[in-house]
């Protein structure tokens, strides 16, 4: 529910799903002071079991990816320009954002931009990917930071929904 901050989370990779819901529950996300979304989640996932974990990830897996719409809000949207903020994050995302989940990295493409964009705040700042256990999150964070601009972040999120819609 884009209302409510939360991500579109169907169709993903029932392996992403499990790990985050295990680093909700065991405390490696959602426990920075500054995550304001963060507690929810931990305390929605403090009481699931493995089992729990794995029949949910399997579950949400299985579910329809939505299908989202580019919104006419800004300044016109340069596909060509966006293609080339975004191929820094295709060599884990793949090229259309579908995620590639050897690597464990999760599908992005027709996401929400808002939730895509507070995420990668969020690395960018230490409230996502500091804990010691969150070996793929240290890595985001890292590579979070090599995103120039705001702009960018605006520009990458948007092309993301319009690859996924192709």
């Amino acid at each position: 529910n884009e209302a409510l901050g939360a991500p579109s989370i169907a169709g993903m990779s029932s392996r992403y799903i499990a790990l985050q819901l295990r680093h909700y529950r065991d405390g490696v996300r959602g426990s920075h002071s500054d995550d304001s979304y963060g507690p929810l989640m931990v305390a929605s996932a403090k009481g699931l079991s493995d089992e729990n974990i794995a029949a949910l990830a399997v579950f949400v897996s299985e579910m329809a990816v939505p299908t989202l719409m580019l919104s006419a809000e800004g300044d016109a949207f340069n596909p060509f320009k966006a293609r080339g903020v975004y191929s820094g994050c295709s060599s884990c995302h793949g090229a259309k954002g579908r995620g590639n989940d050897a690597l464990g990295a999760p599908r992005i493409s027709q996401q929400y931009p808002s939730y895509l964009k507070r995420q990668l705040l969020n690395f960018r700042a230490g409230i996502r990917g500091e804990h010691q256990d969150d070996v793929l999150g240290q890595q985001m964070r890292l590579l979070a930071t090599q995103i120039p601009s705001d702009e960018d972040i605006d520009t990458i999120t948007r092309y993301l929904v319009v690859m996924g819609a192709q």
